[in-house]
């Protein structure tokens, strides 16, 4: 807060970044929900084979990567 010489205070102004960072900020936080939904997926997809009975997270460390396609 800002104090003004009659007695009264004012609320600083906020910080708006430039356009460049403002873009940078906006693809991170996508990138951020992308990541979550991807693992979101995965999950899914691994509890789905295990109630087929077939655990493959034991032998192959990411069923979606290369050691999951060569299986």
């Amino acid at each position: 807060m800002i104090g003004r010489p009659d007695g009264t205070w004012l609320i600083r102004g906020s910080f708006v970044p430039d356009e460049p960072t403002q873009e940078m900020r906006n693809f991170l936080r996508i990138r951020k929900q992308l990541v979550r939904e991807r693992s979101s997926h995965v999950q899914r997809i691994q509890k789905t084979l295990e109630d087929a009975n077939i655990k493959l997270d034991s032998v192959i460390t990411d069923i979606l990567g290369l050691s999951g396609h060569a299986s």
